[in-house]
């Protein structure tokens, strides 16, 4: 969304220095990541999955973005994977687009990550979901979520899987 596929990460850097900022630092959030996740057995198509993604990005507006479809993969009792939940990795530039600057508020260049944009984003979400004809969790179950927090932070291993999953 705004942005080529192949070339996310120079168009990313090329939107935050075009506003001015030329450095980052090892803390600063240069992007952000979610994921929409559809319940399992859910009889979605990836295309219709991967086109959800994009309407949330597009719902976002001023940040370039990119999605990346997939289904999380089980393995039955003789290692063999099957497809089990269709989901997106959304990752979105934290940069605003230089167009999508007020004018009235020139400072305000990165997006708001706190609880009302992440309560946006569910409602967005759920508008998306309602279109579609798809259901809408109305109740989060917290014990089934995947949380790459819960390895030991005190070690990259943590990291490692997430680069491998993402690659695969």
């Amino acid at each position: 969304y705004h942005c080529h596929p192949d070339h996310v990460t120079e168009q990313f850097e090329a939107t935050r220095k075009a506003l001015g900022v030329l450095e980052v630092g090892p803390g600063d959030v240069t992007c952000y990541h979610m994921v929409q996740s559809f319940p399992q057995g859910l009889d979605i198509s990836p295309e219709e999955a991967h086109q959800c993604g994009l309407e949330l990005l597009e719902k976002l507006g001023a940040h370039q973005g990119i999605v990346c479809t997939h289904v999380n993969p089980v393995a039955d009792e003789d290692g063999v994977l099957h497809g089990e939940q269709m989901h997106n990795h959304i990752v979105f530039n934290a940069y605003k687009l230089p167009e999508f600057i007020d004018p009235a508020h020139p400072k305000a260049i990165k997006y708001n990550r706190c609880n009302d944009s992440y309560e946006q984003l569910q409602c967005w979400n759920d508008e998306i979901a309602f279109d579609h004809g798809l259901p809408i969790v109305a109740e989060l179950d917290a014990s089934k979520l995947y949380d790459w927090d819960k390895p030991d932070r005190s070690t990259e291993r943590w990291r490692d899987r997430m680069r491998y999953d993402i690659q695969q």
